[in-house]
């Protein structure tokens, strides 16, 4: 839950841990062994999952990026390529870029 709650921000698993009171070592452990992905796997798959949401309802790149916690668009552009197949205009029917 934390993770959905505060992908916006820079997350770090040394600050989830702590909030949870457990080492970083065994959170992203357990992490794995439940999910199959790593934290930072977890957290960009948040993350993209929200974009996706946010530009089917017509949310502007550059503020889509912000939202979910990238600072440059461009390189938010890259990870959303690469994690869903399209550009982020594509995802928002806009076209390609």
């Amino acid at each position: 839950k934390r993770i959905e709650a505060g992908y916006q921000g820079r997350l770090s698993s040394e600050a989830i841990a702590a909030e949870l009171g457990v080492s970083s070592s065994y959170l992203s452990r357990k992490l794995k062994e439940e999910t199959g992905q790593t934290m930072g796997e977890y957290i960009t798959a948040a993350r993209m999952e929200r974009a996706k949401s946010l530009l089917t309802a017509g949310r502007m790149v550059y503020e889509t990026a912000e939202a979910v916690g990238y600072r440059s668009p461009q390189y938010f552009s890259s990870v959303f390529k690469a994690y869903t197949g399209m550009t982020p205009n594509e995802a928002r029917g806009g076209g390609s870029e």
